[in-house]
């Protein structure tokens, strides 16, 4: 039977000297991959903005225990009894001490399914339609693949550790979809990439299609990750201790849009702007009675407008966000933005190298009509 994988044990009177380590290791870490704009420590200024963003426009948002005081004390019930900041901090000297890139890399392994089964456990609810929010953590114990993953390479990057955040447009199973899953990418000791998903009870997938930015160039692209190993015959079980070896690590990401393979170092993580505009493209998407309703009404449409814009604005380049503004406006009548932001998010998916068939259509449909919305009756709020 396996044994739970642990975080490595050091002696006190070592600790110093680790910690010493891991102050200069984590700048190494952070600065080898990751630049300014992917960085979001956790309880960071960038994390704790977005907690902020989040409690604001939650129902009693201050009165809610702040989310770093709420989160300690759940992590120290499953498993982190010296509490997240401590723990972070100790598993930084380990990671940083060993010297040996596949050494470390293990070491990185293990932190990363650690905190795959922290979020897990002190995390207990997936919500597609509140877990993206942070307040919802603490008030009703949700989460989401965007917050999980923010979360999860928020820990990771606080210990040092290069962690960051991508978007999925083809999952496990070989269906694709317009960018509907975000998972944490991890860089590794050896220079290669691996995927941790906490919608997974295994903490790392091997999700075949990838949608993340050119580290040099800025420009997004979709991508197809090649992995180390085949994919084995049962899944990695959470407590099985992670393995180098077996462990489906990214060696290279072939462009849709043409091109030979990339290495990792040629690609990196969303930005934090990028993140910022989803968190308000998933609060657009879900605003009660807004586009995912079978009788959509006119205030909540207005309202998923006024967070798509906002996403946009926040980062132009996000596709997604300008898609769904375009189809809200096609709703609200506005036909000249809603052709324009249409046209715009095809031009972003094309250029990335892939355009959802929900977009081609969408944009066929407008280009059909003369920019006049759908037919689909709206209803008045009032009734």
């Amino acid at each position: 039977m396996a044994r739970e994988s642990a975080p490595l044990n050091i002696t006190a009177a070592g600790l110093t000297a680790l910690l010493l380590l891991a102050a200069s290791g984590a700048g190494r870490a952070a600065g080898r991959g990751l630049p300014p704009d992917a960085r979001y420590p956790y309880n960071g200024p960038t994390f704790r903005q977005w907690v902020r963003d989040s409690y604001a426009l939650a129902p009693h948002g201050a009165r809610l225990t702040p989310f770093a005081v709420h989160f300690d004390r759940r992590a120290r019930q499953f498993g982190v009894p010296q509490g997240v900041d401590a723990y972070l901090k100790t598993q930084a000297a380990v990671v940083a001490a060993a010297k040996d890139p596949e050494e470390k890399t293990r070491r990185q392994l293990v932190l990363a399914q650690s905190l795959h089964r922290l979020i897990k456990k002190s995390i207990t609810r997936f919500s597609l339609d509140r877990g993206y929010e942070f307040a919802s953590v603490v008030a009703t114990g949700e989460r989401q693949c965007l917050l999980q993953s923010v979360l999860l390479a928020s820990l990771l990057q606080k210990a040092g550790v290069p962690g960051g955040t991508v978007m999925v447009w083809r999952g496990e199973t070989g269906d694709a979809s317009n960018l509907g899953h975000v998972v944490t990418l991890m860089q590794t000791a050896t220079g290669r990439d691996v995927l941790v998903d906490c919608s997974e009870r295994h903490p790392f997938p091997r999700h075949l299609g990838l949608f993340l930015p050119d580290a040099q160039t800025r420009q997004y692209r979709f991508v197809v990750p090649t992995y180390t190993s085949a994919p084995p015959s049962a899944p990695v079980l959470p407590r099985t201790p992670p393995s180098v070896a077996t462990t489906p690590l990214i060696t290279g990401y072939t462009p849709l849009n043409g091109g030979r393979p990339v290495s990792p170092s040629v690609l990196r993580p969303l930005s934090v702007a990028y993140l910022s505009s989803q968190f308000d493209y998933y609060r657009g998407e879900r605003v009660p009675g807004g586009m995912l309703a079978p009788r959509p009404n006119l205030a909540a449409l207005r309202r998923a407008a006024f967070f798509w814009e906002r996403s946009v604005k926040t980062c132009p380049q996000n596709p997604l966000a300008t898609y769904q503004l375009g189809r809200v406006q096609a709703r609200l009548g506005q036909t000249t933005l809603s052709a324009r932001h249409l046209q715009t998010a095809y031009r972003l998916y094309k250029t990335a190298g892939y355009v959802p068939p929900t977009a081609v259509e969408m944009v066929a449909l407008n280009r059909t009509r003369g920019g006049q919305p759908p037919k689909t009756r709206v209803r008045d709020a009032s009734g």
